[in-house]
């Protein structure tokens, strides 16, 4: 598909068939970008280190609230622990 819109693009610009000749031309040329992108198949990639960051932040955000559930665990023990046995 993309080679036929480039040859459409080509053979309007070269032919001067249309007046909004560039114009169409440069609506072709946009779509072609957008089939090369997809074409190519990078989005993962392009979007990774945005991944890796957030990845970082949630396992930050899970190790603070492992840290607090433990804290309130100790404090609980520590709170109660001689009236748990004769």
């Amino acid at each position: 598909m993309k080679y036929k819109l480039e040859r459409t693009r080509k053979c309007i610009l070269s032919n001067d068939i249309v007046v909004s000749a560039p114009k169409i031309a440069k609506q072709i040329q946009a779509v072609e970008t957008l089939l090369e992108r997809v074409e190519k198949d990078q989005f993962l990639d392009e979007i990774s280190k945005e991944i890796h960051k957030e990845f970082s932040k949630l396992r930050r955000r899970a190790e603070f609230m492992e840290r607090n559930d433990l804290k309130k665990a100790f404090a609980l023990m520590h709170k109660n622990i001689w009236g748990w046995w004769d």
